[in-house]
């Protein structure tokens, strides 16, 4: 047997990681809802002041009917994005051979993989794109409410939410229309077509991405720190309120670094 051959009959039962994916989407997620309704009960139920912030996570209808609660929609829509990654998960965990080496995904299973597994910029890819998005854009809405009052800072929360809303439908279209014919992103017969052209490629796409996503992660935490240093108040009050703030930022960061790959 070859140094680089594979084992034979290793359809049957392979090894997989896919347990950690589950684990990981599953503690991930639980955070994330138990924040969520920490949150959206502050907000409707003691302090009684939803905002544009929230609005991105459960009940959407009734609460376009305020002005106010775009933010909340913002949350609640990046929460059920966040849901149905999962769910797409799952089933390229269960049903597509996600978890395994790709020398242990029978042929059968390719196109099922090509679309919903984590590895690849399909529809894993396009609702983790736009659940991080609608939790930056929600983090930004909630320190827009709280500083719109300095015109340099509504300036640049105005040009940050621009930049995530284009860049992340930029990347979604690129990822969509980067083969030729647009079949060949779920169909791997027709990507292996010497006549296919894929360009730019999902890693590159990716890797682009999530430089972006960095950039806008420092813009997030570093953007309400001058206000917070203007205030008026002790400087170890200052440090206490921009650690709150930089807290919150961080959590989006954190969680694509919990995103699995399999």
């Amino acid at each position: 047997m070859s140094t680089f051959s594979h084992p034979h009959n290793y359809y049957n039962n392979p090894p997989s990681q896919g347990w950690r994916v589950t684990v990981a989407d599953l503690v991930s997620l639980s955070f994330a809802f138990v924040f969520v309704l920490a949150r959206l009960f502050t907000k409707f139920f003691l302090v009684k002041a939803p905002g544009w912030d929230d609005c991105t996570a459960f009940e959407v209808y009734p609460l376009i009917q305020t002005v106010l609660n775009i933010s909340a929609v913002a949350i609640i829509v990046a929460l059920c994005f966040a849901i149905g990654r999962l769910v797409v998960d799952e089933i390229a965990l269960h049903h597509f051979g996600a978890g395994r080496h790709f020398w242990d995904i029978p042929p059968e299973y390719y196109n099922g993989y090509l679309t919903a597994s984590p590895n690849t910029i399909a529809v894993d890819g396009y609702l983790y794109i736009v659940a991080i998005t609608a939790a930056k854009m929600s983090l930004l809405l909630f320190l827009y409410r709280i500083f719109h009052v300095d015109k340099r800072f509504r300036i640049a929360a105005w040009i940050t939410g621009g930049i995530l809303v284009l860049w992340s439908l930029i990347t979604i279209l690129l990822a969509i229309f980067s083969c030729r014919p647009i079949k060949a992103s779920w169909d791997l017969k027709v990507r292996m077509d010497p006549k296919t052209v894929c360009y730019p490629k999902a890693y590159d796409v990716s890797n682009v991405y999530g430089f972006c996503n960095v950039i806008t992660d420092v813009v997030l935490i570093v953007l309400p720190i001058p206000l917070v240093w203007k205030m008026q108040v002790t400087l170890k009050k200052k440090f206490a309120v921009a650690t709150v703030f930089a807290t919150g930022a961080l959590y989006v960061p954190m969680n694509k670094l919990a995103r699995p790959t399999a």
